[in-house]
């Protein structure tokens, strides 16, 4: 959200809705409970905290003052930062000049603007269908499937978990656009409605007793933790904690300064009996298959648990530039679903995040530029 937009949900939004949480527990509370800061003995002893320090004489001063104001105790606490100060504590350049909200320790605010909650999710749904009063464009099928210009902002945006700001500052060339940006013009203001509520709607699907739906494996766990499709399981998260461990280092190659093909050369030198080929992201499939002609490696364009992915499209995040041309993407799939497909990635700016590496999602079709190499044959 922008500055303007965080300020406004924390007035229209949070502020009243923890004004009615502290009145709830105010009328619930037991008057003498004094571990319950909304309870009559409890909010005295709360105002009091600030006045005992950990040198007795300085206490007894302080209640002296105390003593001589009781009502200090009752008086509203002045903040550290008004709102706009604390959107603004960040000195990060990128999100400055695109006006993100970010807290103080320079995480965006994410969220949507306070006058989105009382869109009528009927309405949101018809204007997707294209069978609103306001457009006729089909933005999905009648499936939920993205279509056209919806598509489009799934990959580049919803599915893009690259932070905001250039990736390439000498061709202007974002790894994130401020297109994405609730606002930005480039999207209508239903997308973002309406993807939140088909994310919610699918998370509430999700219950403990759905053990044989697509929301949890077997053992009843979130699938986020273990992809499994026909072709294979991988374990995506303990990957990262296994990837994690190494500092974002492998050999010679390091995330803060190679980037994607570092966890490319990992995973292979590490779990596969495969010589690694070098190469930037776009080509690091190909090499691989060239350096390694007796293993019956082959090329395709088709997703697989247990492949490596090549990519130069943009859907792949594939964006930085090497000379003229793109250096490409490079990461392990780790689920197939449909056209949906989970990955393992990382890229120059998680080399000083561990665990040094995300999961994504990718909506692939057949038109997109990008190889696949299969790896599953060739595992320590």
């Amino acid at each position: 959200m922008t500055k303007d937009q965080a300020i406004a949900y924390d007035q229209e939004i949070t502020q009243p809705y923890l004004a009615q949480v502290r009145e709830d527990e105010r009328e619930n509370a037991d008057a003498f409970d004094i571990t319950n800061p909304y309870s009559l003995v409890g909010s005295v002893m709360t105002g009091a905290l600030p006045y005992f320090s950990n040198n007795l004489l300085q206490t007894v001063a302080n209640f002296g003052s105390l003593a001589l104001n009781p009502f200090k105790i009752f008086a509203p606490k002045a903040s550290a930062y008004s709102p706009e100060q604390y959107y603004s504590v960040c000195g990060y350049d990128d999100y400055a000049k695109m006006n993100i909200a970010t807290d103080p320790f320079c995480n965006p605010v994410y969220g949507l603007p306070a006058d989105f909650a009382n869109r009528d999710p009927d309405d949101v749904l018809l204007f997707m269908l294209g069978k609103s009063s306001d457009n006729s464009t089909p933005y999905i099928d009648n499936d939920g499937n993205p279509l056209g210009l919806y598509q489009e902002f799934r990959d580049n945006c919803s599915n893009n978990i690259n932070p905001y700001g250039l990736e390439n500052e000498d061709t202007g060339e974002y790894i994130k656009s401020p297109d994405c940006m609730v606002g930005s013009g480039k999207y209508p203001d239903n997308f973002y409605i309406y993807t939140v509520d088909d994310a919610v709607s699918e998370s509430m699907s999700c219950t403990m007793d759905d053990v044989d739906s697509d929301c949890y494996g077997a053992s009843g766990t979130s699938s986020s933790a273990s992809t499994s499709t026909s072709a294979g399981t991988l374990d995506a998260q303990g990957l990262m904690d296994e990837f994690a461990t190494t500092g974002g280092n492998y050999g010679a190659y390091h995330v803060s300064s190679n980037g994607c093909t570092t966890l490319a050369a990992w995973y292979v030198g590490t779990k596969t009996d495969l010589k690694y080929g070098n190469g930037n992201g776009g080509d690091v499939v190909t090499k691989l298959v060239a350096a390694n002609t007796d293993a019956g490696l082959s090329v395709s364009h088709t997703p697989q648990v247990g492949a490596l992915f090549s990519s130069r499209d943009a859907a792949w995040h594939a964006s930085s530039m090497c000379g003229d041309t793109k250096c490409g993407h490079v990461g392990l799939v780790v689920g197939v679903d449909g056209n949906k497909v989970t990955i393992l990635e990382t890229y120059s700016r998680l080399g000083d995040s561990s665990p040094y590496v995300r999961q994504s999602q990718i909506t692939w079709n057949a038109g997109q530029q990008v190889d696949f190499v299969y790896l599953g044959d060739h595992l320590k």
